[in-house]
């Protein structure tokens, strides 16, 4: 199955709600809730709807994992992982740095990531064993960095680990022991705008604790199919269930799973 069709309405469900996006950024915004170190927000709300809408023209029996609205029909074979809004802080705060995100699981494997950034207007897409694009040009990831004291990479962690205490400590212990190893660790808070970035080969490796399944699906498959290495802590390969994630070029991964089993103790 070439998912051609699926990719299609991905394209067009993720470009649904940008104008309305674009259009309130920086202005006044409807907080729904504040919790922990998130936020949300009624636009959230509105632009996940918007995408959900555009999807269901087309495939109304499929299932849903969203960001804002939960899961719905998730036993069906098809199910969409949404984000509208990841980095809702960021652009609450009027940073531009946030993006939309979709993947697509089929019979259990992901299948199909979309990404779209926003301020840069750069639509990412992946199909498994397709390659990898950006606005319809193909990715050929040249990250040839090679040691890790010249590597800029992200660390993002999920939401949850603020809130449960073994995520939380494990959290800061690998977040801290982390700073001091790389050319420079960026933590901005958007992981999908991180994943598009590692796949362009503007940064250079991304390690991921915890993080939400919405964003995690559409990183890893868009960063698989530029041509990176991605593993679990341990340096297997993921699976659906793996909430911890190392990706980078071929150089780098032996190094960068050495020094986290190190910190984490695995």
């Amino acid at each position: 199955m070439n998912y051609k069709k699926h990719l299609k309405i991905a394209k067009q469900a993720i470009l649904a709600p940008q104008n309305l996006i674009i259009d309130n950024f920086s202005k006044t915004l409807t907080v729904i809730s504040k919790e922990g170190h998130d936020v949300r927000l009624a636009i959230d709300k509105k632009a996940e709807q918007k995408m959900i809408e555009e999807i269901e023209k087309k495939f109304p029996t499929h299932g849903f994992n969203t960001e804002e609205s939960g899961e719905r029909n998730i036993d069906n074979s098809f199910v969409w992982y949404i984000d509208p809004l990841d980095g809702t802080n960021n652009y609450f705060s009027g940073i531009p740095y946030f993006a939309s995100s979709i993947a697509l699981s089929h019979e259990g494997s992901i299948v199909l990531s979309v990404i779209y950034n926003t301020i840069l207007e750069k639509m990412y897409c992946a199909v498994r064993n397709q390659g990898a694009e950006i606005n319809e040009n193909k990715i050929q990831n040249k990250n040839e960095v090679q040691n890790l004291t010249k590597a800029t990479i992200c660390f993002i962690r999920g939401h949850r680990t603020f809130s449960v205490q073994t995520l939380l400590e494990e959290g800061n212990n690998l977040e801290e022991k982390l700073e001091g190893q790389f050319r420079r660790v960026i933590k901005m808070w958007a992981p999908v705008v991180d994943w598009g970035l590692l796949a362009e080969g503007k940064i250079n490796a991304v390690i991921c604790f915890e993080d939400e399944l919405q964003e995690l699906y559409a990183g890893t498959l868009l960063a698989k199919e530029a041509g990176l290495e991605v593993v679990d802590f341990t340096g297997q390969q993921i699976t659906n269930s793996t909430r911890r994630v190392i990706a980078s070029n071929k150089y780098l991964k032996p190094g960068l799973v050495k020094l986290v089993k190190k910190i984490m103790g695995v």
